[in-house]
């Protein structure tokens, strides 16, 4: 299918504990009375289809024309896509928890459509060892909403022992909030080898060419910053493998080299990265690393993305209070895991991205990465499922983010929110509303879906019903 990655099976030997993929019966019995069929124009094998899905144990247990369950909700001719995941979020907890948390950023995650999220190491204290991986998993179990896994921060200096109870490792090439930058260059290569069967995300900014100075507008910023992106990529290319991944890619220079080792590596781009510029109405606010580029560069991205060329989409959510980005020195970061997905539907609805691209690169590529049973609607994956309204479209207003920082360089878009998500098959967002309880998981606790892992595209058929 359009966009979708292809990557080989291999062990991600940081997890605690891995469970494989529960084998369904295919016998009619299996499918006679699940306990839940919703109905819909479902999106399945690449396209909208009418038809039903059949969920039980939080699982879809057949996909077909005309199941009945012992609940069966009809959602007429709303879309219904796979839950998304969002593979790169700072929640801020702990140490910055006025800024977000694990229950605030998880719950407007679910009103975006967000059902799994990765949240990043640059906390306070920073998520380097064993000891603060586990506080933060036993942090994040208590409070989150939706399914999570966790970054650990990887430098110059650290051993795979203390970190080995990460789901995936970060390394910052040049300082970000709250974080030391990577270290020494040259102990890449050893650092990727020693981690070499684990997914490590990569923040590319050269730090020699990151300029000092306080920037005032989002130009200057730009310029202080033009060339780190680029020149950075050009140093993790030689260790180009499976598993390496560049986050929020920014520069159609930096995508030109990417995609010379596409079959080797993975990236990322996000919303603001595609449609917003340094010519933003909200000015200093969208100050964000790497930085909003100039109109004609921001329009390449969002065409490779369309395009299908940029095969992962996260939101980099980095939330700062309205008046911390308008102090004297303005933090870097905006938020994003709210309106992600609701910002591009509304593309999807007027054909400038199709479903198939949105849903491949925010759902199941990202679940394909990190061997998760979601992503797409099949046949033994979880029940993760959005359901979407493509007639209510809304105008995204400040006073209306459930994040808690309480706004978004998004203000003016125009948006489709999912109107009902399931997580796992229980309804956590109702006609817009929050309606589910906190039942958020650590990735460790759920199935593996390990034989995906060499398969390209979705091997679930249509129940024969």
């Amino acid at each position: 299918m359009h966009g979708r990655i292809k990557i080989q099976k291999y062990t991600h030997s940081q997890r605690r504990f891995s469970m494989k993929l529960n084998r369904l019966v295919k016998s009619k019995e299996k499918f006679s009375n699940p306990e839940l069929v919703i109905s819909g124009r479902i999106f399945y094998k690449g396209k909208l289809t009418q038809g039903t899905i059949g969920i039980s144990d939080g699982k879809i247990v057949a996909v077909g024309k005309n199941l009945k369950g012992i609940e069966n909700i009809d959602f007429g001719d709303k879309i219904i896509l796979p839950g998304f995941t969002d593979m790169h979020v700072h929640f801020r907890e702990p140490g910055m928890e006025h800024k977000e948390n694990f229950e605030t950023g998880s719950i407007a995650g679910l009103r975006g459509g967000i059902t799994t999220y990765f949240d990043m190491p640059n906390t306070k204290p920073a998520t380097d060892n064993y000891a603060r991986i586990e506080r933060k998993i036993e942090l994040a179990k208590s409070r989150s909403y939706s399914d999570f896994g966790l970054y650990a921060l990887l430098t110059d200096g650290t051993t795979r022992e203390n970190v080995k109870n990460a789901d995936a490792y970060k390394i910052f090439m040049s300082t970000s909030t709250e974080t030391e930058d990577f270290g020494e260059y040259s102990e890449l290569g050893r650092i990727l080898s020693t981690f070499d069967d684990a997914i490590i995300a990569v923040h590319a900014e050269h730090k020699k060419f990151v300029k000092d100075g306080n920037a005032s507008t989002l130009y200057q910023h730009y310029l202080n910053r033009k060339n780190a992106e680029n020149e950075a990529v050009k140093v993790i290319i030689p260790y180009a493998r499976e598993g390496v991944h560049v986050c929020h890619i920014s520069d159609p220079e930096s995508l030109n080299l990417l995609e010379v080792v596409a079959q080797k590596i993975t990236y990322e781009t996000t919303p603001h990265h595609m449609l917003l510029n340094v010519k933003s109405h909200r000015g200093m606010l969208c100050k964000v690393n790497p930085p909003l580029r100039t109109e004609e560069e921001q329009k390449k991205i969002f065409d490779a993305f369309a395009a299908g060329k940029i095969k992962m989409l996260a939101s980099d959510h980095a939330p700062h209070l309205e008046e911390e980005k308008q102090g004297a020195v303005v933090p870097s970061g905006v938020p994003g895991v709210e309106t992600m997905v609701p910002v591009l539907m509304y593309f999807c609805k007027y054909g400038r991205i199709s479903i198939d691209t949105l849903v491949s690169a925010g759902a199941y590529n990202p679940a394909q990465l990190f061997g998760l049973a979601k992503g797409e609607i099949a046949e033994g994956m979880y029940a993760d499922i959005t359901v979407w309204d493509a007639t209510a479209i809304t105008e995204i207003k400040d006073k209306e983010i459930w994040s808690k920082c309480g706004w978004t360089p998004f203000t003016g878009f125009n948006a489709i929110f999912p109107q009902y998500v399931f997580l796992r098959g229980t309804l956590m967002i109702e006609d817009y509303e929050l309606v589910g309880k906190r039942s958020g998981m650590h990735i460790s606790e759920l199935t593996m879906a390990e034989d995906r892992a060499t398969k390209e595209t979705p091997t679930s058929k249509i129940h024969p019903n």
